[in-house]
């Protein structure tokens, strides 16, 4: 048997084919399926189908029906256990539900970008991409459960994994600088997620990586004319139009405040960073001249160290700079001299 709910949900027998279920029973199935192997109780399948109280001979009909079901049309790997006031459903092989196939994968894509491989990740997250057909749990009616805001809640959470996951993935992709890829991928991420300010980043990144600086420039006009260019969005593309020189600009990873990191790119492309200095911090290159303005920014982009920092008076802001050209070793020696000036 096979049991989806990552677009329509659906029940297939051993032959694979569909089995209709009454909508009610589909839907008893789905909480279920999300609880695999743990009990629920009858009051919470109640409050997940019915707007009030319904008699427990209401509830065990379709509970009934359920259990028909999955013993009609499987050989015996599916089982409803009915328990101390509680139901689990319980398969031979969890292998059987999409949700579960998606998150083995998920987590193992997850792990392997922790650890720095992004081709390791970019194959687990494309198999667990692959179990998304739809959004979640279509099929089901709002007027199949008595308070559709349940359904609404319960599609929403699924969905926002099934960004973050797209997130990961594009994030890998621009890790191994495979800016054309991510730019298709996120042409069609932004279809589905126009608001979602990562998906932004993310894409004007991969147009700076590409060397569409035109394209960048007008994207970064639209994007301001929508209401949409805000906090590091405007940031990054204002910082990469400025550094065009750069062959393939590297991509800053956002070191956001907790109270704001879920609005920004916090995924780890592992080749630049963005890192807050105080006030006044001496992080200049050969020629040793100071940044002497609140608020600092030390970027290491494409081998090339710059130093930003900015002071907003009267709404105006003047910006500071200076850069070091050279290697890598040039690099670590200014950061190095940086920090010792800095813990002085």
């Amino acid at each position: 048997m096979e049991f989806r709910i990552l677009g329509p949900v659906e029940m297939r027998d051993d032959a694979g084919e569909l089995v209709k279920l009454q909508p009610k029973v589909a839907a008893a199935l789905v909480l279920l399926l999300l609880n695999l192997g743990r009990p629920v109780r009858n009051a919470t399948l109640t409050n997940w189908l019915w707007d009030d109280d319904r008699s427990l001979a209401t509830r065990s009909r379709y509970v009934g029906e359920l259990r028909k079901a999955l013993h009609a049309n499987g050989s015996g790997d599916a089982d409803l256990i009915s328990r101390e006031g509680a139901l689990t459903l319980t398969l031979s092989d969890a292998n059987q539900v999409d949700y579960h196939r998606f998150t083995v994968r998920h987590t193992a894509g997850v792990a392997a970008v922790s650890r720095g491989d992004h081709h390791t990740a970019l194959t687990e997250l494309d198999a667990a991409l692959m179990e998304w057909r739809d959004d979640p749990l279509t099929g089901l009616s709002h007027a199949t459960i008595d308070k559709p805001q349940r359904l609404q809640d319960q599609q929403t959470k699924l969905s926002n994994i099934w960004r973050d996951a797209r997130v990961l993935h594009t994030s890998s992709r621009l890790a191994l600088r495979q800016y054309p890829q991510a730019l298709a991928e996120l042409d069609g991420h932004l279809e589905r997620w126009p608001d979602f300010e990562r998906f932004h980043v993310q894409r004007i990144e991969a147009l700076a990586g590409c060397g569409f600086y035109n394209d960048l420039e007008r994207y970064r006009d639209q994007l301001r004319a929508r209401g949409h260019l805000t906090g590091h969005a405007r940031t990054y593309a204002e910082r990469l139009l400025t550094d065009r020189a750069d062959p393939v600009p590297s991509a800053p990873r956002f070191e956001a405040d907790s109270t704001d990191r879920d609005d920004t790119a916090t995924q780890a492309h592992g080749h630049a960073v963005i890192s807050k200095q105080p006030a006044g911090s001496d992080l200049t290159g050969d020629d040793r001249k100071r940044s002497a303005v609140a608020g600092g920014n030390q970027v290491i982009i494409g081998g090339k160290a710059s130093i930003r920092g900015s002071t907003v008076a009267g709404g105006d802001i003047d910006q500071s700079e200076t850069r070091n050209h050279g290697s890598l070793s040039a690099i670590i020696a200014v950061a190095i001299r940086a920090w010792r000036r800095w813990t002085r």
